[in-house]
């Protein structure tokens, strides 16, 4: 309720303003029948009353669907607002962070809690429920003078369907878990028959139908466990609605019993049955206030990991590094206490190209995810211009390097957005924008797009479909706008082609004056005019040269890329 308040008070003090009103016309319809059939000998007298009682009926119709209105742009409004507040956690969060499996758990956690529209309901339910302990509460006080039995019955049709929930909200959180799995099974299956990468490779293989088979599995398991809770919810809500007659006829009949007088008994009937009417949803939501609050647990954990400041906030990329410098550098994986890496050192200088080469796994992306503090490491030193690094984190360490990873983004957003990225700054400056498609070979694809830098980007948009080498091309473009000190450049040009890859390497060399640049390659050809070559294998370092000191026979080196050299 306190961040319904503060996402919309205006919102949020009328519905409750409102809840408060209406919740008392059972009461005053009461009151108000009573009067009236006092008076039936006064024609003007009755007449009063029935006016009154119309008016307060059809008021309370009206206002009533005002509620309801207005406590739906509630659930609305504190829905958006927990997607915003976990977003923003989210980009608090460095990719160490971001990797463990116990805050991917409580990100899922907190966003199914939204999704499934159990934390927006909260402060609708609780006001749902305000509403109906008011309304019992006033309807026994004033049934009170008339019969203290029956007020007291009334005040008791509360508890079997609250009985009924608490039982239904146990077997719900118990469930819940189940359900959820296999909905988002069902989801993630039916995104592979639907995004056009996946979609297409499996019509290549003819294999959409195994695709589709397996989400109506998971659709069928997501059903079958909802149904048999709702089957619960039926069978709890039955017993309690049989308990609730009982409670109610037994008031009636102590109203007559207690000799109260005809115009008494009319209101007090009249006063009981629009409380039945009006309380008639308060068992399920006092149960949405029981079972979201695995949901408000679930949000709340995720909203207080302790993060630092947004990155979206921080310094931008760290004006010049001439040196940096790594002694016997081991990287580890999460919940791993087996470094992947071992021995890791470096010795590099501004001007430098260097490439990092090795098989598949050896360790080439673990140790740049190492130098970036995206992994844990234990060192003698890493050192930047002299200034150990070691202690410090990823926030710090990253602002020296820009980097096109091996597994580059595709954003699909305008192609200013896209590039934009790399530094925010850039966004409304036209030309900084285009030198750095420039510099990546991607200036003519963007300008023989609809609208150049404006264009939508992604076929899932209405937007247009790039190449992979053009995606990669943006990819460049942004770690050119961002210009760090360092670059990283992991496996940077595989999906461009050949005159285009060349391109870009003399592009990279013509500037190397002004940067430290590490290259992770497979390819032969761009090593050649390496300042350095680091040979990878298992996790190690096993040799260091140039490319004419790394090719003769006999060299790791030499092994890797002599299918190349044939060829």
């Amino acid at each position: 309720m306190r961040n319904a308040f503060s996402t919309c008070p205006a919102l949020s003090l009328i519905a409750t303003v409102v809840t408060v009103l209406i919740s008392l016309v059972p009461s005053a319809q009461t009151v108000f029948v009573s009067r009236m059939v006092s008076h039936i000998a006064d024609p003007g007298r009755a007449m009063f009353w029935a006016c009154a009682t119309g008016l307060v009926v059809a008021g309370y119709l009206a206002a009533q669907q005002i509620m309801y209105t207005v406590q739906r742009m509630v659930q609305i409004s504190v829905g958006a607002r927990c997607h915003e507040r976990i977003d923003h956690v989210y980009a608090a969060l460095d990719p160490r962070e971001i990797a463990n499996p116990d805050v991917i758990e409580l990100g899922r956690q907190a966003r199914e809690s939204i999704d499934s529209g159990k934390l927006p309901m909260q402060p609708v339910s609780l006001l749902s429920t305000l509403f109906s302990l008011l309304v019992c509460g006033s309807l026994t006080v004033t049934l009170w003078r008339t019969s203290w039995i029956a007020a007291l019955l009334v005040l008791a049709t509360l508890l079997p369907l609250t009985v009924s929930m608490m039982f239904y909200s146990k077997e719900d959180a118990k469930r819940w878990p189940g359900i959820t799995t296999e909905q988002r099974a069902a989801e993630y299956r039916e995104s592979m028959l639907t995004y056009q990468s996946t979609a297409q490779e499996l019509s290549l293989y003819d294999a959409s139908d195994t695709v589709a088979d397996w989400a109506s599995r998971h659709r069928r398991g997501y059903r079958d466990l909802r149904l048999g809770l709702e089957s619960l919810s039926i069978a709890s809500d039955g017993a309690a609605g049989i308990v609730s007659v009982v409670l109610l006829t037994g008031a009636l009949a102590s109203m007559i019993a207690s000799g109260a007088s005809a115009s008494m008994i009319a209101g007090g009937t009249t006063g009981i049955l629009s409380g039945i009417i009006a309380t008639s949803n308060v068992g399920y939501s006092i149960g949405e206030l029981l079972t979201s609050s695995t949901a408000v647990a679930a949000f709340r954990r995720f909203i207080g990991l302790d993060v630092h400041a947004p990155h979206a906030r921080m310094k931008p990329a760290a004006p010049h590094a001439d040196s940096i410098a790594v002694r016997n550098m081991d990287v580890f994986y999460p919940n791993s206490a087996t470094a992947t890496v071992t021995g890791v050192s470096l010795n590099l200088r501004k001007g430098e190209m260097v490439a990092f080469v090795g098989a598949n796994g050896a360790g080439k992306t673990t140790t740049v995810k190492g130098l970036l503090g995206m992994l844990d490491v234990r060192c003698d030193a890493l050192e930047i211009d002299g200034v150990d690094m070691t202690g410090s984190g990823y926030s710090q360490r990253h602002r020296y390097f820009g980097v096109v990873p091996q597994e580059y983004g595709r954003y699909e957003l305008t192609v200013r957005d896209n590039l934009s990225l790399g530094d925010r700054q850039a966004r409304d400056d036209d030309q900084r924008l285009w030198r750095a498609l420039e510099g990546a070979r991607a200036n003519g694809v963007v300008a023989g797009l609809p609208d150049g830098l404006d264009s939508q980007l992604g076929n899932q948009w209405g937007g247009a479909g790039l190449s992979g080498g053009e995606w990669q091309r943006l990819a460049l473009a942004r770690m050119g706008l961002r210009n760090a000190p360092i670059r990283i450049l992991d496996e940077a040009t595989s999906n461009v082609d050949a005159e285009t890859e060349e391109s870009l390497f003399k592009d990279l060399r013509d500037s190397a004056k002004d940067y430290i640049t590490i290259v992770v390659s497979h390819r032969v050809w761009t090593l050649r005019d390496m300042d350095r070559i680091y040979v990878f294998d298992h996790g190690r370092i096993v040799e260091t040269g140039t490319y004419e000191q790394l090719s003769h026979e006999g060299t790791r080196f030499a092994e890797l890329f002599s299918f190349q050299e044939h060829e």
